[in-house]
């Protein structure tokens, strides 16, 4: 039987498993599903759902389900995950693990182990990922935190205006970077922009609520709730 290469892509919106045999690249499907949504919830009943069924819960009890985990990759937060608090990594291993399940599912074959992404090295460690490859993050990722990056420098250095479009277009690589609807909500604060503002803040709140800016974020949203209330 010819070995088989098994290679991870932990996205921070989605993710997929692929396997290389024979110079033969086979993105790996599950229930006709080749990408999985990078989500992780717990159901009302505590079953645990990774990908697509984790999504679809996310509407409805947004705080048994968790987004976008690899943006915390290499920080010390932790978040809520139903009754639970876990450490990025042990997010992203769930994640990792249901690709593992995909793969051994799919491909019945010994493989081998590549080189993998430091920054989820460790996720792969609490995964048990002894076969798997984990890449680089996709293009749109890296250009997602760079265009952050740069709307946040021009935020700091008082061009709001700039810092506004960059945040925008942000959003538009992915529209569920929490901390750029943050900084956007703040931008539009200063341009005098209020409902604009609160419109990113609240979007901010859904996506990260356990982030520590979030209780800022809504003394913020009171406020202006507040403000607007009086006006009218």
């Amino acid at each position: 039987m010819a070995e088989v290469i098994v290679g991870i892509d932990l996205g921070t919106t989605n993710s997929e498993v692929a396997a290389l045999v024979e110079g033969n690249i086979d993105v790996l499907a599950a229930d006709g599903e080749q990408i999985m949504p990078s989500v992780v919830g717990v159901s009302p009943e505590g079953a645990l759902l990774v990908g697509t069924p984790a999504r679809n819960q996310y509407v409805v009890y947004p705080e048994r389900t968790v987004k976008s985990i690899k943006r915390l990759m290499g920080t010390e937060q932790r978040v809520a995950l139903g009754e639970q608090m876990y450490a990025p990594p042990e997010i992203s291993a769930m994640i990792l693990r249901a690709l593992k399940t995909r793969a051994e599912a799919a491909r019945r074959a010994p493989t081998r182990k590549k080189d993998k992404d430091v920054k989820v090295a460790q996720a792969s460690k609490s995964a048990n990922l002894d076969a798997a490859e984990v890449r680089t993050p996709p293009a749109g990722d890296q250009d997602a935190q760079k265009l952050f990056d740069q709307g946040t420098s021009l935020y700091r250095k008082g061009q709001f205006t700039d810092a506004a479009n960059t945040l925008n277009q942000c959003l538009r690589v992915d529209p569920s970077f929490a901390k750029c609807h943050m900084v956007l909500g703040s931008t539009y604060a200063k341009l005098r922009e209020p409902e604009l503002g609160a419109q990113h803040y609240r979007r901010f709140v859904q996506l990260a609520p356990n982030d520590p800016e979030a209780p800022k974020v809504k003394l913020l949203l009171d406020q202006y709730e507040t403000r607007k209330s009086s006006n009218e």
